[in-house]
């Protein structure tokens, strides 16, 4: 039996307060265990400026030290080593260690390494006239005996724009083109357009999609590099692609992500990509 939805908030409810809770203890317990460790910070920095205190005292105090005796019947014990000359502190210098760390250099990759997924074309060098193929001694035409790679350079294509129409082709017959019944046929059966009556393609809807929501492209900057191939597109024309794709092609998609996500008591992601 399907549960009412009084019921399913009440749920959820019951389960958001049961994660507080257990939340907030979690939080109460970090702060009693952070109050703990200042206070032994606290005391740890109190015993050391005692112990610097007493450091200082005995490093740049008086030479001789006498003990002050308030009860004069009792007996000072340290009396007599009063004359004696207090020692001369050694004075320890500090040892300074030079620590010198190298960071590792990175390897630099091979060509063959850097450029392994794209394709490669061979350019054959021509350059030699047919005088300069003779043969020196005999002066027979000499042939090809192997090739060797002399230079490597990386290409960057820019990418190209142009404009594909479908033309359609009227056939009329011959025979009856004369006649009171002549019969025609055109052959219009061009691939669907990808949204009716715009002139986007898949490819370009694809690469305007592409810059836009994973390389993070704004529809304005895209605007810009398509006037730089010779095509005025505007932002809001992408824009309205994006809108009438998500309508005609991904609804389904994301409505199927959308019901599984309201299976579950707790939604968490981060949105900033959405």
């Amino acid at each position: 039996m399907s549960q009412s939805v009084n019921d399913v908030q009440f749920r959820e409810l019951k389960d958001m307060i049961k994660q507080l809770n257990t939340t907030i203890q979690r939080l109460n317990q970090t702060i009693d265990l952070q109050n703990k460790l200042l206070s032994e910070k606290d005391n740890a920095l109190a015993e050391m400026k005692a112990e610097l205190t007493l450091l200082r005292k005995k490093l740049y105090g008086a030479s001789k030290e006498r003990t002050v005796i308030e009860n004069p019947d009792q007996l000072n014990f340290f009396n007599e080593f009063e004359n004696e000359p207090e020692p001369i502190p050694e004075i320890i210098e500090p040892e300074y260690i030079e620590v010198t760390y190298k960071k590792p250099r990175k390897k630099k990759p091979s060509l063959s390494e850097q450029f392994k997924d794209i394709p490669i074309k061979q350019f054959i060098v021509n350059t030699l006239s047919d005088e300069e193929k003779e043969c020196p001694v005999c002066s027979t035409l000499m042939q090809p005996i192997g090739t060797e790679v002399i230079r490597r350079e990386v290409v960057h294509v820019k990418p190209e724009m142009y404009m594909i129409e479908y033309v359609a082709t009227t056939y009329g017959c011959p025979v009856c083109k004369d006649t009171e019944d002549p019969q025609f046929i055109k052959d219009d059966r061009a691939p669907k357009a990808l949204i009716e009556g715009s002139y986007v393609s898949l490819s370009l809807a694809a690469w305007a999609f592409y810059q836009k929501f994973t390389m993070s492209v704004p529809f304005y900057r895209l605007e810009k590099s398509f006037e730089e191939l010779g095509a005025k597109i505007g932002r809001t024309s992408m824009a309205s692609w994006a809108i009438a794709c998500n309508e005609m092609y991904f609804k389904p998609m994301t409505d199927y992500f959308h019901r599984k996500l309201l299976e579950r008591s707790f939604i968490m992601m981060d949105e900033t990509p959405i």
